[in-house]
């Protein structure tokens, strides 16, 4: 799916334009996956397993956009990819009404309102889907996500214990859900 775009200024008086991704954005969001992976170690990749190639990157970002259970929002400063999420579901009567979802953002930009901006523009595409519930998990002890989803109103549901190990340190997934 395509999301129309729209323009949003962040907290910090810096412009964001967030839409859906083109094939010509790939170099750019693999740099995005690059640098979130040095970044924090809460994400399932590090840095030398963000390795798809530019051709392999570009191809899902076609698949993404074509496809009509998947929609992706990149957010662009300057022409930088400073952020990305998206969320897909199946088109299975019984599970049709759910979602997951991933999102991230660069340091830089963390609490400049970008991953609010980018989560409201999502829930909202998503249920203009007929999306009725939002789904993610995260790495626990990450607290700054925890506070996050929260705030977004998202609410804990369940724990997947010794989901994640980050240098030999056990942690459990918590996952979350938010109705639309």
């Amino acid at each position: 799916m395509i999301y129309k775009g729209k323009t949003v200024v962040l907290k910090d008086g810096r412009v964001a334009t967030l839409r859906s991704p083109k094939a010509e954005d790939a170099e750019g969001l693999l740099r995005f996956l690059q640098i979130c992976a040095t970044e924090t170690e809460f994400i399932l990749r590090n840095a030398d397993e963000c390795g798809l190639t530019l051709e392999a990157e570009k191809q899902f970002i076609l698949n993404a956009v074509s496809s009509p259970e998947t929609m992706m929002i990149t957010a662009f400063i300057d022409g930088e990819v400073v952020g990305n999420c998206q969320f897909s579901f199946k088109n299975l009567e019984k599970v049709k009404h759910r979602a997951g979802l991933a999102i991230g953002t660069l340091k830089k930009c963390w609490g400049s309102g970008l991953g609010a901006e980018l989560m409201t523009a999502l829930c909202e595409e998503a249920k203009n889907c007929g999306i009725e519930q939002m789904e993610l998990e995260y790495i626990d002890g990450n607290i700054r996500a925890e506070k996050f989803y929260k705030k977004m109103g998202f609410t804990e549901f369940a724990r997947r214990p010794d989901a994640v190990r980050i240098g030999g340190v056990s942690h459990s997934d918590v996952w979350m859900l938010r109705r639309l």
